[in-house]
C-alpha cells in the first residue's frame, strides 16, 4: 500500500494518483517543517501527516469526497443490492457487497477506525497531553488481521 521512492524519500500510498501524491508531498513538507524538533519519531510524523492529509481532503459528511474508502472514492462505500423475496413482500431487503474493500471484507472499515484512533493518540502526543503512544495488540487470524495489515 505504501511506496518509498528513495532511501529517505517520504512514503506515498499506492492508491494516490500523481496529482494526489504531489499535493500530499507538498502538505507533508509543510507539516514536517512545522513540527517542533523531536516532538514525534519519524515514523509517527509520517503516519500523522498522511492521516491528517486524508482527513483534510476527505470528509465523513461529503458523499463526493468520502472519508472511507479514501483509496477509492465512492458513496456509499460498498455496493448494496436489493433482494426481491416474495415471502417478504412490502419489505426492502438489501445485501451489502464488501468485496470492494481492500481486504474484501467489512473489516476494512474497522481498520480505518483503528488508524483514526492511532491518529488521535499521535495528536495527543504532539500536543503534550501524553508522553508516548500506547501500544495496541489485536490478535486475529482472519479478516481483521488482513484488513489491518493492508491499512498499515
Amino acid at each position: 500500500m505504501l511506496t518509498r521512492t528513495g532511501n529517505n524519500a517520504p512514503i506515498v500510498p499506492n492508491w494516490m494518483d500523481r496529482r494526489q501524491a504531489t499535493a500530499y508531498l507538498a502538505f507533508r513538507g509543510q507539516f514536517a517543517n512545522g513540527l517542533p524538533n523531536g516532538a514525534l519519531a519519524p515514523d509517527e510524523a509520517e503516519t500523522l501527516a498522511l492521516l491528517r492529509w486524508v482527513r483534510r481532503n476527505h470528509s465523513p459528511n461529503n458523499p463526493r469526497r468520502p472519508e472511507f474508502p479514501f483509496f477509492a472514492l465512492r458513496f456509499p462505500a460498498s455496493n448494496a443490492y436489493q433482494l426481491q423475496i416474495p415471502q417478504l413482500e412490502g419489505l426492502d431487503v438489501s445485501v451489502k457487497d464488501e468485496s470492494t474493500n481492500p481486504s474484501r471484507t467489512h473489516k476494512s472499515r474497522m481498520a480505518w477506525e483503528v488508524l483514526l484512533f492511532h491518529m488521535n493518540m499521535l495528536e495527543q502526543k504532539l500536543s503534550g497531553r501524553i508522553e508516548s503512544v500506547p501500544g495496541m495488540s489485536i490478535i486475529s487470524a482472519g479478516s481483521t488481521a488482513l484488513a489491518l495489515a493492508d491499512a498499515f
